[in-house]
């Protein structure tokens, strides 16, 4: 199996990690997200440093590709096409709610940004009975990035840029559905009175990343190093209804 160094910085927390045969051999993480350009780069020679491991080992880098902060997307497109170049190796992209979405799943962490560090009280057990898993991360005013997934990460409505309005997830009322995220906390103002919907906090961390970079690398899912562009998703004003 691949040796792989993932990078996110899609959202508040930037953070590393190094994956092989489904095991991080380490990651760090950075909460600050002003911070995210001047700390990965030092994290990545952290984290090699320690590792012992040389840039020649290194099979692939795979980034979250957006949806997410402006800025954040172009940290980790930036730095990861440069190691490419320099590492010749190939680029990997995975979809950022839908990382987030394994996290909170399948989220056993090894000692950064646990999806259940600032949970409810509802716990683990419960996202087990959850059949609908909705990522949220906060744009501007009551703007978000969203999506919806099942258990088995199929998307069930395509990643988008939504106004939060009174009829968001209309169609999915009855349906018990988990919203998490930077965003969740504009969701839970407006809809936590549906009584099916819970609302969880979640840091995001590379490590959410690494399944889905391996399954990527194994399918030589690879992007275009001198064409690729993170996934912004800036067209607003778009409803997010029954699809």
């Amino acid at each position: 199996m691949a040796l792989i160094l993932n990078i996110d910085t899609a959202t508040e927390a930037g953070s590393v990690c190094m994956v092989k045969d489904g095991i991080i051999l380490g990651s760090k993480i950075n909460t600050h997200q002003k911070d995210h350009a001047a700390v990965i780069a030092p994290f990545i020679r952290e984290l090699l440093q320690e590792n012992k491991v040389e840039p020649a080992q290194i099979e692939a880098v795979a980034i979250s590709g957006g949806p997410g902060s402006y800025t954040g997307l172009r940290v980790a497109s930036s730095t990861a096409k440069g190691l490419c170049y320099a590492w010749n190796v190939p680029l990997i992209a995975i979809n950022t709610l839908k990382m987030m979405t394994n996290g909170m799943i399948n989220g056993e962490t090894h000692g950064h940004a646990s999806p259940h560090d600032h949970a409810s009280p509802h716990g683990r057990a419960s996202l087990q009975q959850n059949k609908l898993f909705c990522p949220m991360i906060d744009a501007r005013r009551m703007e978000v990035f969203t999506a919806l997934y099942d258990a088995d990460l199929n998307a069930v409505t395509d990643p988008a840029a939504v106004i939060l309005e009174k009829n968001f997830l209309e169609a999915y009322r009855l349906d018990p559905v988990l919203i998490f995220g930077s965003g969740m906390k504009k969701a839970e103002e407006m809809f936590g009175h549906v009584t099916c919907w819970q609302f969880e906090e979640l840091i995001n961390s590379a490590e959410f990343m690494a399944p889905l970079s391996e399954q990527a690398f194994r399918e030589k899912q690879f992007q275009d190093l001198a064409y690729f562009e993170p996934w912004y998703l800036k067209a607003f004003h778009k409803n997010f209804t029954h699809s």
